[in-house]
């Protein structure tokens, strides 16, 4: 823990043009094709830290959990609308933004379904793919 608050699972990462440059505001609808997510710092001690996350890192897809409803039938859609539940899945971070990325990486402390229909649980852990720099 730091200051009694438990210590993040992940650290502080930014998006950045494939070229080196940030990406400056979020006031863009969606994030170029070659924005990237990149760790800039990983806490001592973190699950990130233990995973071998180090910074420089280029975050490419990792396990996230969706909200997903079954298939419609319109002719019974208000008497019997889709039922929805979370799921995982994989989500892929490339161009895309920070925000979106982040979000989808808190999305595995959300319950979802297991492959034992009906069953919530969260995950214990996530699959995390990265791309690291040859000088790193």
């Amino acid at each position: 823990t730091q200051d009694g608050k438990p210590t993040p699972k992940v650290q502080v990462v930014e998006s950045r043009m494939a070229g080196g440059g940030r990406v400056e505001g979020n006031n863009k609808p969606q994030a170029p094709a070659n924005v990237a997510t990149i760790v800039v710092e990983v806490a001592p001690g973190s699950n990130a830290e233990k995973a071998g996350v180090k910074a420089g890192d280029k975050i490419r897809f990792f396990s996230a959990v969706f909200t997903v409803s079954d298939p419609i039938d319109i002719m019974s859609y208000y008497a019997n609308p889709p039922k929805k539940e979370n799921r995982r899945g994989v989500f892929v971070a490339d161009g895309q933004s920070f925000d979106k990325v982040m979000a989808a990486l808190a999305s595995n402390a959300q319950p979802h379904v297991t492959a034992k229909e009906g069953v919530l649980e969260v995950a214990e852990s996530v699959l995390l793919v990265l791309e690291r720099p040859a000088d790193n």
